[in-house]
């Protein structure tokens, strides 16, 4: 038998599906965002509403649905709300039986409602009262929307950076989409304390076919990191932040907080010793690794020690072995130059921090006496890490972005204060028929021409597929580009400065060009971001800021563009796609 309250709530739920359009089920779970949801509309389609009833029996949901005019599939096993359940009550998975049950109005085949049927606990004394606390709380309830493999990255990074949704678990269930390696699920919660915010589902569902395992990855390790820096579990199913926690210890925290520098230095030596060069073919001890990198053995026992708390190093009783971060430290890596720069120069200049934040004037440029692009001028080795650095970065952009833009209707690129060209070796790589410019300083482009040569080449397979000019943003920028580009440029400056490349660039371009601008833009509310650590750096090293999306806006309008959309697309990153009005 289906108790009323499941009837009630299924009967609501069948009406909905009749009615279920993209855009306005975005619109719906993000508090009315037209803007955010007709971005996301782009990339993901909705095809079910969720949620849990508890009957005696699957069939007798199977019955109803097909009483309803549903016509109904086959009960596949449900591997991930089971998990879910066993977790919310302390149950061992396997005294759950969850079944997934799918209807399709014939006339409508794509909008179906899902449920979640899970038979049998009122009839179990240990079990009762989970069925009712999960009616009243409707914790499965949600909207879900699939997106397609390669639509996948940005769909998930415009939700997690444009949308108070936060991720809420997931997985993979080898039951769904058996045919296509079964199906990869999303589940992004409504607020941090699991409530529906107000439009009557708890969360949304983002699922796509296949095991995607680096996603997974990714989001599992979001949402274990949300609840812990973020979250106390004090009672079943109820949170709040660690810091209203009565007798919780600030202290602690703030002890964490002030010795962030260690590991900013740990690495900066890690790279410089040769560490991960040390450990790239066989585990080794602390003495082992000391005597190939030329250093203290205690001292580097004690250090190896220290990353292997941070997981950068993996333990193997008295040896260490390589990690997929180590690995990202080795010599031959751009993100050891990374590592170093932000443990060797930038650290150095964070020790004016204080003379930054009192005159709004650079760090960098009051312990080094030049400002952070001149001095590189002076110091062509320091220019070459920089470029290094920057290229490390880009290169794990790289993917996203392609996810994000088609560039293969490009015909002539110009990269401005474009380093060594990695981003515009992948963009030409995507756009067969294009040509590229790369634009930067005299001394990037001369004292790194053999790097850029080298770099451009491997895309364009002939040297005249790419022109390096010289030259200075703030006085020109090259002509006749129908795409242009300025990645981690804008927020090197402040407003007056910025304003004025832009005018340089909005000189050279055709109306209808297009812009493309890469930055970490930040929330227009108060929440924690990578653009806000990133503000703080440009404070202290270029004296340039991050902005808000109206803040670029306003500045794009005030240069003759129009922002036209905001696209995140890795660690904080959004592509601003604009055109020259």
């Amino acid at each position: 038998m289906i108790d009323v309250p499941d009837l009630t709530r299924l009967t609501e739920m069948l009406s909905k599906i009749d009615v279920l359009d993209t855009g306005e089920a975005l619109e719906l779970l993000l508090g009315g965002d037209a803007e955010t949801a007709a971005d996301l509309a782009g990339h993901c389609t909705v095809k079910h509403i969720a949620l849990a009833v508890f009957p005696d029996r699957v069939s007798e949901v199977v019955d109803f649905l097909r009483l309803s005019g549903l016509a109904v599939g086959e009960p596949v096993p449900s591997t991930l709300v089971r998990a879910r359940l066993a977790d919310r009550y302390g149950r061992a998975p396997e005294a759950l039986s969850v079944s997934i049950v799918t209807g399709m109005r014939p006339s409508r085949p794509h909008h179906a409602l899902e449920v979640f049927v899970v038979p049998g606990l009122e009839n179990r004394a240990d079990e009762n009262g989970i069925a009712a606390r999960e009616r009243l709380g409707a914790f499965e309830t949600h909207i879900a929307f699939e997106t397609a493999p390669e639509s996948l990255d940005i769909t998930r990074e415009l939700i997690s950076h444009r949308t108070s949704l936060r991720a809420d678990g997931g997985g993979h269930n080898s039951f769904e989409q058996a045919g296509q390696g079964g199906r990869s699920v999303f589940y992004f919660a409504m607020s941090d304390d699991g409530s529906t915010g107000g439009c009557g589902f708890r969360r949304l569902e983002l699922f796509c076919g296949g095991h995607r395992q680096r996603a997974l990855a990714e989001h599992a390790a979001e949402y274990t990191a949300q609840r812990t820096a973020e979250h106390v579990t004090v009672a079943e199913h109820v949170t709040v932040p660690a810091s209203r926690i009565p007798g919780a210890e600030p202290e602690i925290r703030l002890l964490e907080l002030v010795t962030g520098h260690i590991t900013t230095k740990a690495l900066s030596v890690t790279a410089e010793l040769g560490i991960a060069d040390a450990l790239a073919a066989r585990p080794l001890t602390g003495p082992q690794v000391a005597s190939t990198v030329g250093a203290e053995p205690s001292a580097v026992t004690r250090l190896l020690r220290y990353l292997a708390g941070l997981g950068v190093v993996a333990v193997a009783g008295d040896h260490y072995a390589s990690t997929p971060i180590l690995e990202l430290l080795r010599r031959d890596s751009d993100f050891a130059d990374l590592a170093l720069l932000y443990g060797g120069e930038f650290f150095t200049a964070w020790g004016e921090f204080g003379h930054a934040v009192r005159t709004g004037d650079s760090a960098f440029g009051q312990v080094f006496g030049h400002e952070h692009f001149e001095y590189f001028e002076y110091h062509p080795e320091l220019s070459g890490r920089f470029n290094r650095a920057m290229a490390a970065s880009t290169q794990a952009l790289i993917a996203r972005l392609s996810g994000a833009y088609d560039f293969s209707a490009a015909r002539r690129v110009v990269d401005i204060g474009g380093g060594d060209g990695t981003l515009l070796r992948a963009i030409l790589d995507r756009a067969p028929l294009a040509t590229g410019v790369l634009f930067d300083r005299k001394h990037v482009i001369t004292a790194g021409s053999v790097t850029a040569r080298s770099v451009i080449t491997g895309a364009a397979a002939a040297t005249d597929r790419v022109e390096l000019v010289e030259g200075d943003f703030f006085d020109e920028v090259p002509a006749r580009g129908d795409l242009y580009l300025l990645s981690r440029v804008l927020h090197d400056w402040n407003d007056e400065r910025c304003e004025r490349l832009l005018g340089r660039c909005r000189e050279a371009m055709r109306p209808g060009t297009t812009l493309l601008a890469i930055e970490r833009v930040l929330s227009d509310e108060s929440v924690s971001s990578p653009a806000l650590t990133w503000d703080l750096q440009m404070l202290a090293i270029t004296g340039g800021r991050e902005r808000t999306r109206h803040e670029y806006a306003r500045m794009m309008a005030d240069t003759g563009f129009v922002l036209e959309t905001v696209l995140p697309v890795w660690h904080g990153l959004s592509l601003l796609v604009t055109r020259a009005a």
